[in-house]
């Protein structure tokens, strides 16, 4: 995280919010990997969800609660009672750059508004970059229509004949619905070859991407509680019509998306050298029972491996592509990854009833943190146009809401949501794991010279009826009871590395110790 505490808006006025949130920076396990820790030393670990805006005006609603658009305080209120403690925001280029070289400083304002309005409720900002199908030219969104660039084949050639164009000289809606999976659109000439040159640095487009990205961390530079930076979602590696090398995962990942890593860092790092910078490898077509175990092809964190310990491989996991069976050892091939470059891990997208089911068990036994998509649709659809642009945003490109689905509010995604899990630990962190009667069980090494305590979310939606709570050793904590959270102190009688259970029942199971 971080947090310079100057600005270069000082035209803006901003409070002076610093210490809202504890800082968060990475510090190497005794396993490899880097975790998140926050100033007091503890170990830190993030459930939340994600909010993406997928068309004009490219940021949530913020005049009012609303299921389908929204993002105001009712929403960050359910998310602090659920104890959902971080947000992946869409902070989306088009918004940012309409014209090449202008920056929407009023956009930017509410990213800042937002920002600020989330750390009151305990709510980190992860600020996203977010792409699928890189431009509305080809059915997506992510970059500036002047920063998609492809070669002159028309779309979607050669997955079908050229599409005509609608008024605003986009393919219309109902063309970008003609498949059954939109990512079908990921194969066609000019969707590739636009990829191709934004990693490439065609007509400086590389440069312009990190430049973006320097604009969006000096307005967030001394922002209470900005995460990261996650500088692209889900990327496609290029063209590999030119280069069918591009097609084997670590190839693309190591030839293409690493150099162009290097280049957009280089630009966050000269503004904002201590951001965690997250950074994803090509997550299209790691599938199946094999390549669910495919190591990434990175031989380096972006920028260079000097910048490992502010580095975060951010990862996805959907069935499909992913393999629920295999779970468990597709998130252990990711934390070897993140021991091998040096860095940290979050899995900051996955979804619905088969996480929860298949792979939250594994995610909670190793850990890991996790964003879930996506907290409502962000988008209402036109019944007077044609255009992919809907009323608000765009329906397109995966949209649709946990809890908020088709902005109805659904308890039942929202109890799945507010599985209770240790925020912060005042020591390392061994193992966690909550079943479906409601039990959740947390083992760790103590430190006590940490001061700060333990933090443990119990939801009230999840224990109604109140719980239990038994610690061993007995005398190990003082425990303190507040809304939807228990804190837990460590006495100075527990030794360094003692280890310490501490186990949740809901009001009326039996205790076991």
């Amino acid at each position: 995280m971080f947090h310079i505490c100057s600005s270069r808006h000082p035209h803006w006025d901003l409070p002076r919010l610093c210490d809202a949130l504890p800082r968060i920076h990475l510090r190497r396990s005794v396993t490899g990997e880097q975790r998140f820790v926050d100033e007091f030393g503890r170990e830190t670990f993030f459930h939340g969800s994600n909010a993406v805006v997928k068309g004009p005006p490219w940021i949530p609603s913020r005049d009012g609660f609303d299921p389908l658009t929204s993002l105001t305080a009712k929403d960050f209120e359910l998310m602090k009672a659920a104890g959902l403690n971080v947000l992946r925001l869409g902070v989306m280029w088009p918004g940012v750059e309409p014209q090449r070289g202008v920056y929407n400083e009023s956009y930017l304002r509410i990213v800042r508004d937002i920002v600020e309005e989330a750390a009151t409720y305990g709510i980190y900002i992860l600020a996203d970059m977010h792409q699928d199908l890189l431009s509305e030219k080809f059915c997506g969104e992510g970059v500036p229509l002047w920063a998609a660039q492809p070669v002159p084949v028309p779309f979607p050639v050669p997955l079908s004949l050229p599409y005509l164009p609608g008024w605003d000289g986009l393919p219309k809606r109902d063309d970008c619905f003609r498949f059954e999976s939109w990512a079908a659109y990921q194969a066609s000439i000019a969707t590739v070859s636009a990829y191709d040159r934004l990693f490439t640095n065609h007509d400086n487009l590389t440069n312009a991407w990190g430049a973006f990205w320097a604009e969006v961390a000096e307005t967030l530079a001394d922002a209470p509680g900005v995460l990261g930076l996650n500088i692209i979602n889900e990327p496609f590696p290029g063209n590999f019509y030119e280069d069918p090398s591009l097609l084997i995962p670590d190839v693309a990942d190591r030839k293409r998306l690493q150099p162009a890593y290097d280049t957009v860092a280089e630009h966050i790092r000269a503004v904002a050298p201590d951001a965690l910078i997250f950074f994803a490898g090509t997550t299209w077509d790691r599938t199946g029972r094999i390549t669910d175990k495919l190591p990434l092809g990175f031989e380096h964190p972006p920028g260079g491996n000097e910048f490992a310990n502010r580095s975060v491989n951010s990862f996805h996991f959907y069935t499909p592509p992913q393999s629920a069976e295999h779970a468990k050892s597709y998130f252990q091939q990711r934390l070897k990854d993140a021991r091998r470059l040096g860095t940290g891990l979050f899995l900051t997208e996955t979804c619905c009833d088969f996480f929860f089911e298949d792979a939250a068990p594994a995610v909670d036994s190793l850990g890991l943190s996790w964003l879930h998509w996506e907290w409502k649709p962000f988008c209402k659809n036109s019944t007077s146009s044609e255009s992919q642009a809907g009323d608000f945003g765009a329906c397109k490109t995966g949209s649709g809401g946990w809890p908020f689905a088709d902005g109805v509010f659904i308890e039942s995604m929202y109890r799945a949501l507010a599985r209770p899990y240790a925020q912060a630990i005042a020591g390392n962190f061994s193992f966690a794991h909550f079943g479906e009667s409601g039990h959740f069980r947390l083992e760790f090494l103590a430190d006590p010279n940490i001061k700060k305590p333990t933090v443990l979310s119990t939801p009230d939606i999840i224990y109604p009826a109140g719980f239990s709570l038994v610690v061993s050793p007995p005398d190990a904590c003082d425990i303190e009871y507040l809304t939807g959270i228990v804190h837990l102190r460590s006495k100075s009688t527990v030794a360094f590395g003692e280890k310490v259970i501490v186990q949740v029942f809901p009001k009326g199971q039996e205790l076991v110790v």
